[in-house]
């Protein structure tokens, strides 16, 4: 690493670590503690907020001293040179001065937004100005961010992707929005398979292991149209308020998430005429799964590459043609699930 870079990391590391020291001190005791895939961690936010988005998000455990902390403070940032440094980086720049740190972070320096996690630590800070300068999606997508750096000390790698299984085989499903994997996930759970997301997962594995998938949210989501899809089976979801993106967000049947899911195979679903399925170009799928997951998440860009790479060599690959009818394609991704001719 050169002089310039190790100096500026230094910088860094160590105006995180005074942060981290001054809030501790004066934090009580933890509002609540989570679980979100492998990693439990508490939460503390004097005015809760987030806190109360994360209640319907994050299954609610009893707090352990070895869970993450992750302190949310309302404040304006410090007038740091470390800030001012930040404030001449792009958002990569940003990424791997935090990595050159030891830490996960992230900063905008338009909204003077920045958290940081120490995965040495298990402890994590996000400053913003006001409650209202929590980021749009935060209600029913929240700490997103510390939710997939907490999961990587713990082994585990959040992803963009959904889920679909039965009691023994499993699929992962991606693709850019709008290619219709939420959909057919729901439309899956609603015939009885397994799911541990629609949107973000957490997965776990290595190509001489068997790839498992936890689930790190309660909820999915779905537009009205989206639901309407599903015909009669879509009207039990349609409860509530729609978010900022006009979509339902909505509890999925804890039988379909209690358990994780093996993962077998890779899914890249597309909108056709009618179900089929056949054998995808592997470059593809690496590109589908790492660009929409690096755009969706903070840090962590290379290991998460490496971890894609490894995934996408090691399990079968596959389109999805997808018809009109989008319980008879959950239909026959079960049907395809259950055969032994695939592997």
């Amino acid at each position: 690493m050169p002089d310039d870079n190790s100096k500026d990391a230094q910088q860094l590391a160590d105006f995180c670590t005074a942060l981290i020291k001054k809030v501790e001190a004066q934090s009580a005791a933890p509002a609540l503690a989570f679980q979100a895939g492998l990693a439990q961690f508490a939460l503390f936010e004097k005015e809760p907020l987030v806190t109360q988005w994360a209640t319907t998000q994050f299954n609610e455990i009893v707090y352990q001293t070895t869970a993450s902390r992750i302190h949310l403070v309302y404040s304006e940032l410090p007038d740091h040179s470390a800030i001012a440094l930040l404030n001449d980086l792009w958002f990569s720049e940003v990424e791997n001065l935090f990595e050159q740190a030891g830490l996960n972070g992230f900063y905008h320096p338009d909204r003077q937004h920045l958290e940081f996690y120490d995965p040495t630590q298990k402890v994590g800070l996000r400053i913003l100005p006001r409650h209202a300068d929590c980021p749009i999606w935060e209600s029913s997508a929240p700490l997103a961010n510390f939710v997939g750096w907490a999961n990587a000390a713990s082994g585990g790698n959040m992803l963009h992707a959904a889920t679909l299984g039965t009691a023994t085989k499993g699929a992962l499903i991606c693709g850019k929005g709008g290619s219709g994997k939420s959909l057919l996930t729901l439309a899956g759970v609603t015939i009885g398979l397994d799911s541990a997301g629609d949107d973000y997962v957490i997965l776990k594995g290595a190509p001489e292991e068997r790839y498992t998938a936890w689930q790190c949210s309660n909820t999915a989501k779905q537009s009205p149209q989206g639901l309407g899809l599903l015909g009669d089976a879509g009207e039990q979801f349609k409860d509530g308020p729609l978010n900022w993106q006009q979509k339902y967000v909505f509890q999925l049947p804890r039988k379909a998430r209690d358990l994780p899911v093996s993962i077998d195979m890779i899914i890249v679903p597309r909108i056709a005429d009618c179900p089929k399925i056949h054998a995808a170009q592997r470059a593809g799928v690496f590109r589908q799964l790492t660009e929409s997951t690096i755009q969706q998440l903070a840090g962590r860009r290379r290991p998460l590459l490496t971890f894609c790479a490894s995934l996408v060599r090691a399990l079968p690959v596959f389109e999805l043609e997808m018809g009109p009818d989008i319980l008879a394609n959950a239909h026959f991704l079960r049907e395809f699930l259950e055969r032994q001719d695939w592997a």
